[in-house]
């Protein structure tokens, strides 16, 4: 773990500094679904907290824990961060495999309560899962007991594998693009010739949809940069 703080704190050195996150930058908000379908596009797993609105414990994990800078970059670097209220108005369908092979045609749609507290056994709340990239549950964290003891329970559950910076270059198609502007709030499109001149200025964990450029042009480019995480799609029609 200590060689993946040492990786970000060099990576990020010139960026840390130019903006703060909060969780609505950059995580899923009440949308487990499309949530899902975005891990599943890129490959990444997934950390899952549920909460309720009249939680004090789950305002202070929003604007305190998923906050601050340290933990921010942790569970950016190859999760997808989902918040769901655990609350019967919003639904999804389960088990998530479905998400992973569209064509599997057994599920149940239920309600985010009902996901937290029959599926997924939550007695607690706010309560954080890790996710891996076959959504299936690596480990566990309840409540928030405030940030430092947090963090170190969702290293204790981190696997090697969660922990390690992957890099995510690929082309997209136009529907799965639509889909991964609508859904994450931390894409950009942008033409590559733009990109590559202000990419300094960039949060380097965000997404970003590249127009007129290939694939090769955008490996290249990584391969110059090699000590920053990158999630560069090459938008193909």
């Amino acid at each position: 773990m200590n060689r993946v703080f040492c990786f970000l704190a060099i990576a990020l050195i010139g960026c840390s500094s130019l903006f703060a996150l909060q969780y609505q930058d950059y995580a899923v908000y009440n949308d487990i679904e499309n949530g899902l379908k975005v891990a599943a596009l890129t490959g990444k797993g997934v950390v899952l907290i549920f909460t309720r609105p009249s939680c004090p414990s789950c305002t202070k994990l929003k604007t305190e824990g998923l906050a601050t800078l340290e933990l921010v970059n942790l569970l950016r670097l190859n999760h997808i961060v989902i918040i769901a209220e655990a609350e019967k108005d919003y639904y999804a369908r389960y088990p998530f495999d479905v998400f992973l092979n569209p064509e599997i045609s057994q599920y149940e749609t239920l309600s985010y309560y009902e996901i937290a507290a029959r599926k997924f056994h939550v007695s607690a709340i706010p309560r954080t899962f890790l996710l891996d990239g076959q959504f299936q549950i690596v480990g566990s964290v309840e409540r928030y007991p405030g940030y430092e003891s947090y963090l170190a329970s969702l290293q204790s559950v981190m696997t090697e594998a969660m922990s390690q910076p992957v890099r995510l270059i690929r082309t997209i198609a136009a529907k799965d693009a639509a889909l991964l502007s609508a859904t994450l709030p931390n894409v950009k499109t942008v033409a590559f010739d733009e990109f590559k001149t202000s990419f300094p200025t960039y949060d380097w964990m965000g997404y970003y949809i590249l127009l007129n450029t290939g694939i090769q042009e955008v490996q290249d480019f990584a391969v110059a940069n090699p000590t920053v995480p990158l999630n560069l799609f090459v938008k193909v029609p």
